[in-house]
């Protein structure tokens, strides 16, 4: 299944498990960016886009509407601009630790 992105405004996010990509509006494309099909790879599973896009360290740059897939959650269809990525966090507060979270 794939779930389309009606609206969008800078600063609203998406999750897709224990990815976390945040909208940062229509700006402009990177010059001579390096381009990737990887979003984030995590313990034995993969979030990935369904065509290549610029990557300049946890920004991706899309042109026009990409798929954010995985095997385990629906797709998301993407909209083009730079999407910033982070990854889910959790906090233990009787051990004060914090750790990425894995999907």
């Amino acid at each position: 299944m794939i779930k389309k992105i009606e609206k969008i405004s800078i600063g609203d996010f998406i999750q897709q498990g224990d990815v976390i990509l945040t909208y940062r509006g229509d700006i402009e494309y990177p010059n001579d960016p390096n381009m990737t099909t990887i979003c984030h790879t995590g313990n034995n599973h993969q979030h990935s886009f369904s065509s290549p896009v610029a990557v300049v360290g946890d920004s991706f740059y899309l042109i026009g509407k990409t798929i954010l897939e995985h095997q385990e959650h629906d797709h998301i269809e993407l909209v083009g601009g730079e999407w910033h990525k982070t990854i889910v966090k959790e906090y233990d507060h009787w051990l004060e630790e914090s750790r990425e979270v894995i999907d």
